[in-house]
């Protein structure tokens, strides 16, 4: 029960969404059964070069020089680099998305939730930030023709912004269905900044984290209270 005296919304949040090409027959679905071991194994190759070298400088001759397996066994997997990168991408949000959910049950205490929520989004992100930091990349790189990892990426960025509307509905259910959206999107901007500024410049991301979700539930409190959240005037 909130502190508005009204009961807090299931959490009910879609599967992740699936990157890669479903498989088309009975055999590939058996050939990737059979292959789990080396697929994982090309998969943290081509993690670890991706992660230091791009998109662009990764290659399947180097996957296949970090790995130890030859690139024919790399291409039995995956039929391109694109793909590769992309099951990469998948992966890791699999993995980060798991040690998120389910987020703690609200307790009418706003700061304090969204404190418990943010801490485990911090603690996921330790471990499986290989999803945001190739996926940041990529969504910054437009091509002429666009890329399955990329696109890829785009859906977990939505179905993020879906757990992050699902997470103020719970934890401040009088707010209405438009400024929900526009706490989820200025979380996922708050997020996006956080994780380049970690990236650049090390730092505690938890205590930035707090620091920041004081300034997000402010944002959301103004939104309640039917009102744009206040600009300080210069002097």
């Amino acid at each position: 029960m909130s502190q508005s005296g009204r009961t807090n919304p299931p959490m009910a949040i879609s599967p992740p969404p699936s990157i890669l090409p479903s498989p088309s027959s009975a055999r590939e679905i058996q050939r990737r059964s059979n292959g789990i071991a080396s697929r994982e194994q090309i998969l943290d190759a081509t993690s670890q070069l991706a992660g230091e070298l791009g998109y662009d400088g990764t290659s399947i001759s180097l996957v296949s020089e970090r790995s130890g397996l030859p690139a024919s066994s790399i291409y039995w997997h995956f039929k391109s680099k694109d793909l590769l990168i992309a099951a990469v991408i998948e992966r890791s949000f699999i993995r980060f998305r798991e040690k998120l959910l389910p987020l703690p049950k609200p307790t009418g205490n706003a700061l304090n939730d969204l404190q418990k929520s943010f801490a485990k989004i911090t603690e996921a992100w330790s471990s499986d930030a290989d999803f945001l930091r190739l996926g940041t990349m990529l969504v910054l790189d437009r091509r002429p023709e666009e890329l399955t990892a990329r696109a890829g990426y785009v859906a977990i960025r939505k179905h993020t912004h879906e757990i992050f509307c699902q997470l103020w509905k719970s934890v401040m259910p009088s707010l209405t269905p438009a400024s929900v959206k526009k706490m989820a999107t200025l979380t996922m901007s708050t997020c996006d900044g956080l994780f380049v500024a970690q990236e650049v410049e090390g730092g505690d991301l938890a205590k930035l984290m707090d620091t920041a979700l004081v300034g997000l539930l402010a944002s959301a409190k103004a939104l309640q209270a039917g009102k744009d959240a206040p600009v300080k005037k210069k002097k």
